[in-house]
């Protein structure tokens, strides 16, 4: 592998993690001590909570310590798929890899809150109606969502070619 396309990658998932971190970041300076805020007629909503689970909550009542350690294999194991498929075997960097890259990014940024934020996530947005809507989440929670979708995507489309 050559060190530009290992640069490619670094930078990659640093403008993703960035991206991340520096949202939450203005959420918390922003919306921390404040009532929501809304746009688009109250479809968008920004409001500050800390998440102890996984995307959307979930798992939110396992101890910290499991949690973490669930979180670092599941984050181990999308890093393993993108090492295996991008390093080791060589292959051109298609949408399978961007989507590991993707979910890789989202997991690392979710991760970095729980180091750094006593085993919380910040999440800020919320989208939809007052009868129906998302449970509040991130830009992390985001690429994760975005990155298996192409994932199984691409899984599908491969099979079929």
């Amino acid at each position: 592998m050559s060190y530009k396309r290992i640069i490619v990658i670094l930078i990659f998932i640093f403008c993703f993690v960035g991206c991340d971190q520096s949202s939450k970041q203005f959420a918390k300076y922003h919306l921390e001590n404040s009532s929501a805020v809304a746009f688009a007629g109250g479809f968008i909503k920004f409001v500050y909570i800390e998440n102890s689970g996984a995307i959307f909550g979930i798992g939110s009542e396992l101890p910290e310590s499991l949690r973490l350690v669930i979180l670092f294999i599941g984050i181990s194991a999308i890093f393993y798929l993108f090492i295996s498929s991008v390093i080791i075997k060589k292959q051109k960097i298609r949408l399978k890899e961007i989507s590991l890259l993707i979910l890789l990014s989202g997991g690392i940024g979710n991760l970095l809150d729980r180091i750094f934020n006593e085993g919380k996530v910040i999440d800020f947005i919320i989208i939809g109606t007052t009868n129906v809507h998302t449970a509040v989440f991130n830009l992390a929670d985001l690429f994760i969502i975005i990155g298996t979708f192409l994932f199984v995507y691409s899984s599908i489309r491969g099979q079929t070619e």
